[in-house]
């Protein structure tokens, strides 16, 4: 009798926490698509913004071959961006988007020189606090709160905001416990955010070391990536001809409407 009451109880216990186990990963599961929900809706709106930028820059006129291949190159990247987005079923998939963009906005960058008669941008990587903010244009000294100082590229204007002792324009993204910088985020941002520096080997673990989300990635205290990094990057990267070979088609269909071409 004992034996049954101790096998029953047993069972018991190992129904409840098989029950136990299988609520927690329907826990984690749910969690991890609300991250990857917010961050595909943040990729998103980037895909939407470069499209605009696109469409905005006046070709009328234009008949010089090179403003043609850099934004040829431009429109490649976009369309390797949407698949990219289309096809992401989880937030590792988001680096694609975030890669193509980044080659994108340089692309994009040399075509509006070109036609403003300016000189072409340096292929640098993108603004550390908003990638949005296009190539950067110098490294300035910053530390993460409570951490070691290092150098991060950085646009123009950020550049002159913290030369004039104002906080950087950094990019506020959602995460579950309310809007953060990106390096406060969570680990599912870590492959959209990095996917940005992907030309720039070595580089992106020295800037978020000691940062919440460079912890997240297994990056703990602050290492000395940055300046090797950045040099193997000048390499990777190439100058502006590498730009964006993947990819193909016209700008035409999806929601983003008809940007026209060449």
């Amino acid at each position: 009798m004992e034996t049954v009451l101790l096998l029953g109880v047993l069972a018991a216990a190992g129904a409840g926490a098989l029950l136990w186990a299988r609520r927690q990963q329907a826990a984690r599961a749910a969690a991890a698509e609300q991250d990857f929900r917010q961050v595909r809706a943040l990729a998103e709106s980037d895909v939407l913004a470069f499209g605009e930028g696109l469409g905005r820059l006046d070709l009328v006129g234009s008949h010089d071959e090179a403003v043609a291949q850099d934004y040829q190159r431009a429109l490649d990247c976009y369309d390797r961006a949407r698949a990219a987005l289309d096809a992401a079923r989880g937030s590792a998939d988001l680096a694609g988007v975030s890669s193509a963009l980044e080659e994108g906005r340089y692309s994009l960058a040399c075509a509006q020189a070109r036609v403003a008669g300016t000189a072409l941008p340096e292929r640098r990587p993108p603004c550390f606090f908003d990638a949005r903010h296009g190539p950067s244009t110098a490294e300035v000294a910053w530390a993460p709160p409570g951490g070691q100082q290092r150098s991060v590229p950085v646009c123009a204007a950020d550049a002159t905001r913290m030369a004039d002792g104002v906080e950087p324009a950094w990019r506020p993204v959602p995460t579950r416990g309310g809007t953060a910088p990106p390096w406060s985020a969570g680990p599912a941002y870590g492959p959209f955010f990095g996917g940005s520096y992907a030309a720039y080997s070595g580089l992106l673990p020295g800037l978020l070391m000691g940062t919440m989300l460079g912890s997240s990635l297994g990056w703990g205290g602050y290492g000395s990536g940055y300046d090797s990094g950045y040099a193997d990057g000048q390499d990777a990267a190439g100058d502006s001809g590498d730009v964006g070979d993947a990819g193909g088609g016209d700008f035409g269909g999806g929601d983003f409407g008809d940007f026209g071409g060449f």
